[in-house]
């Protein structure tokens, strides 16, 4: 909790999420996916596609 308001607005909620394998919930939610739990590939961010193109050893995330 201490964390949570030390770091507010920072942008550092997602990463801890990430780290501390929790889920992601939305309040304000109006789609279908509300809440992302972490072995989701929704949790992974997609690689854009110029780095992909400029090494052919990187490959996208999967479900992207």
């Amino acid at each position: 909790e201490e964390k949570r308001k030390e770091f507010a607005f920072e942008g550092h909620r997602y990463f801890e999420l990430k780290r501390n394998l929790k889920a992601i919930e939305r309040s304000d939610c109006n789609t279908s996916i509300c809440t992302v739990a972490p072995p989701s590939y929704l949790f992974a961010f997609p690689i854009p596609l110029s780095e992909i193109n400029a090494n052919s050893n990187i490959f996208q995330n999967p479900g992207y």
